[in-house]
């Protein structure tokens, strides 16, 4: 319903007199509920303002925040790279050490072969060396029999 509909239907019914007063009387109403009105929406904008302070605080927070993340990720960008180089110096560390025990296996190899071949020239050194013990046995028997033949001989003469 219009304004102009209510006025009319206020004078069909009441007089002049009432449809001034009543008229005022809405019109009163109308500034009282525009200020009341009014007064909500300057609460609701002042908590509005107070709200958008807040989230300007939570997104500087959150900014400073977001630069100690991006601060913290070149960080752990930097000791990834030094984390990656070390690896790379432990690898390559982890090769030499590989290379020097494959070595050390050739040349404990060559060791064992000349330790055998040390081992089968001592056998037969100790072989020699018995046999030559065998023939000075035999030397000595004959130098025994020799100076006893001569000390015959030299009795006899």
């Amino acid at each position: 319903m219009t304004v102009e509909e209510l006025l009319s239907k206020m004078r069909a019914v009441f007089t002049p007199e009432q449809v001034e007063v009543l008229t005022e009387f809405i019109k009163f109403l109308d500034k009282l509920v525009k200020a009341t009105d009014f007064m909500e929406v300057k609460e609701a904008i002042i908590r509005l303002e107070n709200s958008i302070e807040s989230l300007r605080d939570v997104v500087r927070e959150l900014a400073q925040n977001q630069r100690k993340v991006d601060e913290s990720i070149l960080e752990l960008k930097e000791a990834q790279k030094v984390t990656e180089q070390r690896v790379a110096e432990l690898a390559e560390a982890q090769r030499r050490t590989e290379e020097s025990i494959r070595e050390l296996h050739e040349a404990q190899k060559i060791t064992e072969q000349k330790m055998a071949e040390l081992a089968e020239a001592q056998r037969e050194m100790q072989q020699a060396i018995k046999e030559l013990t065998e023939a000075q046995g035999r030397n000595e028997e004959s130098i025994k029999e020799l100076r006893e033949a001569q000390r015959i001989t030299e009795q006899k003469m």
